[in-house]
């Protein structure tokens, strides 16, 4: 489910004048300021993007103002946002005991467990919301995409038709829906969409869910009406900046095969996890299912287990997230502490004993310290047709944190900035990453897919061949395909729309020929 923002049940206002003590740090004094100032003060951090002191000061409100509920729900928004997971669990146990019946906590506590795959705890939550909610749509949507995340249609649909039915300008409602069902989904409910986005068209993240949701529905009944409505959804939400190249900025001199650490032959299966490395939509979800069916293994979808690491080590040493610019001397301390960050991330403490399969979109940035943190980790460069890529990109609807897709010639720059940073790591690693086309993954399962289970260093499980048969939780935009067996479909859907598809054309061909893919 894409980003929304939340709308916090608001501070009382005969709170707001409350004098409170607050500090701008640890070591700053502490001065009275009313309580509507540091609110103030903490959406400007938040919207300028400076988590710590938001984070901050957030704390000092909780701990004098406890029984307001929007301080705690902010945190924890926060919190899970930036993949503090341990603390936002501890946070999600709190406010729990201390708003047991606040509909708004229980929403955004089950929307955080569904986020870490805690799938049963989600639904017992928001089942447990319906009495107290004065909003039961809300309720009502956000179980359905709890079931959807299981591959429950049935009681996915069924739970966005009670949503629709106490309200029919939930957006979000028909968006969930649609993506379950868009061969039968009424026609009378697009007329009802329709109608609902003219009233809401200074929202631009409801005009985005809205018009992809339109989009969806004509792209095979009305080429045209399609990227009529699929360039009204990016536009909605592209914020038209230009996009910033990160390549190379953690390259450092020392990530080379030759700087590799010297590691016993045999580790335990922790210590040799697998990352796919690819842009979005190039079939991440199916190769991390196809090898997750393995009996020795474990998928954790898109934990950012890794960013977490990376985190945690800038925290401890005072770094910055530029490992370029890391000190050389101290770079064996730096791995030792991103291999136990990483190990203590929730989603990967669970997969202990097994291998853990990992398709975190930001991998493809980290993979010299993955390989210093974990020298026998495999990774797997899985590439697909540029235009099917990015055609599958734009046609999604992202969370926004990912500006870069929204925009066509922003997301030809993100492709280049992804290729030439993987080509440097081959060249840094020839003989640890693992180069594989989507096209004969899907095309040639029977003879890739015993490729890379050995390249893994796994001995050969038949489950893998028939991964649709046991999917679990997914927690991305892929989670209905990949319930499917493997199939050729999604091959070539670009000639299909070539000629939208120039401004990007324009920008890859020279750099990377199209017809040399």
């Amino acid at each position: 489910m894409p980003l929304k923002k939340k709308k916090n049940k608001k501070i009382k206002k005969s709170q707001l004048t409350k004098l409170i003590n607050v500090s701008d740090s640890v070591l700053a004094p502490t001065v009275q300021m009313p309580l509507q100032t540091v609110t103030q003060r903490i959406s400007q951090a938040i919207e300028n993007g400076n988590n710590n002191q938001a984070k901050h000061w957030l704390l000092q409100v909780i701990e004098q103002c406890p029984n307001e509920e929007e301080p705690p729900v902010l945190l924890m928004n926060l919190l899970s946002r930036n993949r503090e997971i341990n603390e936002a669990e501890l946070l999600a146990k709190k406010i729990l005991r201390l708003y047991p019946k606040s509909a708004e906590v229980l929403q955004t506590v089950a929307a955080f467990y569904r986020g870490i795959n805690r799938i049963e705890d989600a639904l017992d939550i928001l089942n447990s919301a319906l009495p107290v909610a004065a909003n039961k749509c809300a309720i009502y949507r956000n179980i359905a995409f709890t079931y959807t995340t299981m591959g429950n249609t049935e009681e996915a649909i069924k739970a966005f038709k009670q949503a629709l039915a106490i309200n029919k300008r939930d957006i979000y409602a028909y968006w969930g829906y649609l993506r379950l069902d868009i061969k039968n989904f009424p026609e009378a409910l697009i007329e009802d969409l329709q109608q609902v986005l003219q009233a809401c068209s200074n929202d631009k993240k409801l005009l985005a869910a809205g018009s992809f949701t339109l989009a969806w529905y004509y792209e095979k009944r009305d080429l045209q009406r399609y990227w009529k409505y699929l360039h009204i959804a990016n536009g909605a939400v592209d914020t038209s900046a230009e996009y910033i190249s990160t390549a190379g900025q953690n390259n450092h001199r020392l990530f080379s095969a030759e700087h590799l650490a010297a590691q016993p032959a045999a580790q335990p299966p922790e210590q040799r996890p697998v990352f796919i490395v690819a842009p979005p939509r190039s079939g991440t979800t199916l190769l991390e299912q196809i090898l997750g069916a393995h009996h020795l293994t474990k998928g954790t979808g898109e934990s950012l287990a890794f960013n977490h690491a990376v985190n945690e080590t800038c925290k401890a040493h005072r770094l910055t997230h530029a490992i370029k610019d890391w000190p050389d001397e101290h770079m064996p301390e730096y791995a030792e502490l991103l291999n136990k960050s990483f190990l203590r991330f929730p989603l990967i403490k669970e997969a202990k004993g097994h291998v853990v399969v990992d398709k975190s979109i930001e991998n493809f940035k980290f993979v010299g310290a993955i390989l210093s943190a974990f020298p026998q980790a495999k990774i797997i460069r899985l590439r697909r047709h540029p235009l099917d890529t990015l055609l599958s990109c734009y046609h999604q609807f992202f969370e926004s944190s990912y500006d870069q897709l929204f925009n066509l010639d922003a997301l030809a720059n993100y492709y280049l900035e992804f290729e030439q940073q993987m080509d440097y790591w081959e060249t840094a690693y020839p003989n640890q990453i693992f180069r594989v086309k989507y096209e004969d993954l899907v095309g040639q399962p029977e003879g890739i897919i015993p490729e890379l289970v050995k390249f893994c260093g796994l001995p050969w499980d038949d489950a893998c061949l028939s991964h649709h048969t046991n999917v679990g939780t997914i927690i991305t935009s892929s989670d209905i395909q990949v319930r499917q067996p493997v199939h050729t479909k999604a091959i070539a859907k670009w000639k299909h729309h070539e000629k939208y598809l120039a401004p990007v054309i324009n920008i890859i061909d020279p750099v990377y020929p199209l017809d040399q893919y």
